[in-house]
């Protein structure tokens, strides 16, 4: 008997993701609204995809959404007004009354429109800020959208992605990318024009180390982590080991290596090796989390690891048993000096996140605190439940939202929107703003506000630019989220969305540091006049511009027939996702159709494409407000092989709902698409590129 594997179908979900600059239109100057910000490269088990990342100008509405805001039965429903005051950005639907569609009362200084994104059984409410203007529709100026380049199937089980740059990103502008593997290796790849492709420049395999030769590696899993200034990776391995990999970066580091400059280009880095922590200092063992740091001459390198182990069962014996060392690498002699150490952090800690050089120091998540260590040791803890004061011995600072606060944070997920605020992502979905009150370079409070949104259960966080975020998750769908800034008044009496309103004169420099600078914007009176100060301060808010649709896990199946109209298709009904991201998901070997009736007058035997296209109008005819006068237009492009050199057409749904032909061309149609916000159709044929306007 011999055993037979064959995959139907890809993993689902996002593992690991990085963001970098691939391609050469995300290093150029480019003007306009239509630009590429990146690009964006996640993996799965197996399964590695590569995503463009392009901002382009948002499309006219049709005449309906635009004249939907005075319709009746558009008011805010139950629950959103005491949303927006609460300074929420958007909320899952099944929290309020469902009525659709959806507005907003204003309360801001600024006006919102709203979008909807439906994942099953969750639905989104976007916040999209536009300057006030009681004569101009709320309309989003760009969108953000990412488009699939690649995807490939690896030969192994990717565990890490991360971003390089080398001797030639000097060059060119363009980053590396690196690929780490259950098996302990590393591919460090680059983009070719040549193939539009990844091509693969090494590959490094640490299978022969010490460390793996005598280790059952099924249940180790490796971390890939890249040095801010791309002057080293490492990869760990089993038994307190790291695989640390070089990256010539100056012409000094080619004399150091007796190198030449054209020898970096093809080789860009120097020979790695393997670097047994035990050197560094015998209690480094359990290795929990590591993390380059930024700003310093050297590579160093934040290790978070527990000597001394323990659970929940232990802690009357052994508690805060986990230690952090900031220990600088010296590629050339050797050397690695422990700068800092921090011991006694609660036994649950988890993660740690390098932070900015402005203040510097790491965060560390642990499952019931949020704790900041700066370079010299020095703490500040600020626990998110109940839980906190009983498994620790640290000194925490509370507030008064300490003793209702309930956040568990096991398996969450953070990052930084800029160098005062944070989010953080918990398994519930919940996204929880953070923020850092610092005095000079000093981090003196951590003020951890309501929840704002519920997103995807997160799996990883990455920081895409231009103030997007990806949330990437192996439970469902994955999204792409654009943090903006909205200005809201500070009401007297009523506590601000991050902190409760000071109680004392001495607090007001606190809350500068909290809330920013205040703004003073005019009130208008019932007379006309404007003689009212409002005070305002800044939140932060995400407003969803993405997303890759994932199903999860599959957690039950059955096959059934689905009667499509003409005859019976078997299907695969099958139980996704988890919690609120749970749902069915139906699978069918072929798109499913429905004949209706033949048109053999239009042909097209060698291609048809249906194109929708605003009548009437021209590209150079497009403002603000145009383009919602009128229903789209159904083109059809069809071509045959015969006659040759072949036979064009193009064809209209009439008032009767027949195919009307109004121009024939006597050239074969390799390709068309509508163009310029669809007022014109961009027509490719074998000798030609012909751009059609209305009229024409």
């Amino acid at each position: 008997m011999h055993a037979l594997r064959r995959e139907l179908l890809p993993p689902s979900g996002v593992e690991f993701a990085t963001s970098l600059k691939l391609t050469r239109a995300a290093v150029a100057a480019q003007d306009g609204g239509n630009r590429v910000i990146g690009h964006l490269v996640v993996a799965r088990s197996s399964f590695l995809r590569i995503f463009e990342v392009r901002e382009e100008p948002a499309p006219l509405p049709p005449v309906d959404d635009a004249a939907a805001a005075g319709r009746k039965g558009t008011e805010a429903v139950e629950g959103e007004i005491e949303m927006d005051d609460g300074g929420e950005g958007f909320v899952s639907v099944g929290l309020v009354k469902v009525t659709i569609p959806f507005l907003l009362k204003d309360t801001c200084i600024v006006d919102r429109a709203m979008d909807f994104f439906s994942y099953n059984a969750l639905v989104w409410i976007v916040l999209i800020d536009r300057p006030k203007s009681a004569t101009q529709n709320v309309i989003p100026t760009t969108v953000t959208r990412l488009y699939l380049l690649r995807s490939h199937r690896l030969h192994g089980t990717a565990t890490g992605l991360d971003r390089v740059r080398t001797l030639a990103t000097a060059e060119d502008g363009l980053d590396r990318l690196l690929v780490s593997f259950k098996d302990a290796k590393i591919a460090l790849m680059e983009w070719s024009d040549a193939v539009f492709d990844l091509t693969t420049v090494s590959i490094h395999t640490y299978e022969r180390a010490p460390q793996l030769l005598s280790f059952n590696s099924s249940s180790f899993r490796t971390q890939l982590r890249v040095d801010p200034e791309s002057r080293c990776a490492a990869l760990s391995l089993p038994r307190d080991g790291l695989a640390i990999l070089p990256f010539y970066q100056t012409q000094a580091d080619l004399d150091v290596g007796e190198q030449d400059h054209a020898f970096a280009k093809d080789v860009p880095y120097s020979p790695s090796f393997v670097l047994d922590l035990a050197e560094i200092d015998e209690r480094i063992h359990n290795v929990v989390d590591l993390a380059f740091l930024p700003g310093f001459n050297n590579p160093t390198l934040g290790l978070l690891f527990e000597t001394k182990q323990t659970w929940t069962g232990r802690l009357n014996e052994f508690k805060d048993t986990i230690s952090l060392f900031i220990v600088t690498l010296d590629l050339n002699t050797r050397t690695y000096p422990i700068i800092m150490q921090a011991h006694s952090l609660p036994y649950d800690c988890f993660s740690i996140l390098p932070c900015p050089i402005s203040f510097g120091g790491v965060f560390v998540l642990s499952a019931n605190a949020v704790i900041h260590v700066d370079q010299i040791g020095r703490t500040v803890a600020v626990p998110t439940n109940g839980w906190a004061p009983r498994v620790t011995e640290m000194k925490l600072t509370e507030d008064s939202e300490t003793p209702t606060r309930n956040i568990p944070l096991e398996a969450s997920r953070m990052t930084f929107v800029d160098d005062r605020n944070v989010f953080i992502f918990t398994p519930d979905g919940s996204v929880y703003p953070v923020e850092i009150v610092v005095e000079g370079r000093i981090v003196a409070n951590i003020v951890i506000a309501p929840a704002l949104a519920r997103s995807t259960i997160p799996t990883v966080v990455t920081d895409v630019g231009s103030d997007h975020i990806f949330v990437g998750s192996t439970v469902g769908p994955s999204m792409l989220f654009k943090a903006v800034r909205v200005a809201v008044k500070k009401e007297d009496g009523v506590a601000s969305d991050a902190v409760s309103q000071p109680k004392e004169d001495a607090d007001m420099d606190l809350d500068d540091d909290i809330y920013g600078e205040k703004v003073d914007a005019p009130e208008n009176n019932a007379d006309g006049t404007t003689n009212t100060h409002v005070e305002t301060h800044t939140i932060a808010r995400l407003a969803p511009r993405d997303s890759l649709r994932e199903y999860g896990p599959i957690n039950d199946m059955v096959f059934g027939l689905y009667n499509d109209g003409d005859r019976y298709t078997p299907e695969l009904v099958t139980c996704t996702g988890t919690e609120h991201l749970g749902g069915f998901t139906l699978f069918q070997r072929d798109l499913p159709t429905r004949m209706k009736r033949e048109v053999r007058a239009i042909g097209g035997s060698r291609g048809v494409w249906s194109l929708s296209i605003r009548p009437g109008s021209k590209s150079s005819d497009l403002g603000p407000g145009s383009g919602s006068s009128a229903d789209h237009d159904s083109i059809i492009v069809s071509t045959d092989a015969s006659p040759a050199p072949g036979l064009s057409r193009m064809a209209s749904t009439s008032a009767k709902k027949d195919m009307v032909i109004f121009g024939r061309a006597t050239v074969t149609t390799v390709g068309a698409a509508s163009f310029f916000q669809r007022t014109a159709i961009l027509q490719v044929t074998t000798n030609a590129l012909r751009v059609l306007e209305a009229g024409e």
